[in-house]
């Protein structure tokens, strides 16, 4: 999971160790139930925000390149335009 972590896998894994050293020496079930669901939260929060980097990849190569396709065409057409025809 921490593959694409922003600061590195090493900093995401020696993070996530230290959790779990931090926690080792709670035995309250009802306690170790609440850092596991917090623990998942945390885990859907990151995976959010990878698809989130995603997205935003994707969108910013589509409309780069779209923006591009249209800027040309329409330096074409105006270089082509009579220069007595206004548009």
């Amino acid at each position: 999971m921490g593959r694409d972590y922003p600061a590195g896998y090493e900093y995401f894994r020696s993070r996530l160790k230290m959790a779990f050293i931090k926690n080792s020496s709670i035995k309250d079930e009802a306690e170790i139930r609440q850092l596991l669901a917090r623990g998942e939260f945390v885990c859907k929060e990151i995976e959010a925000l990878y698809m989130l980097r995603k997205y935003r990849t994707l969108k910013k190569r589509y409309y780069e390149a779209h923006e591009t396709d249209i800027n040309t065409k329409i330096r074409n057409i105006e270089s082509n335009a009579d220069p007595g025809n206004k548009l």
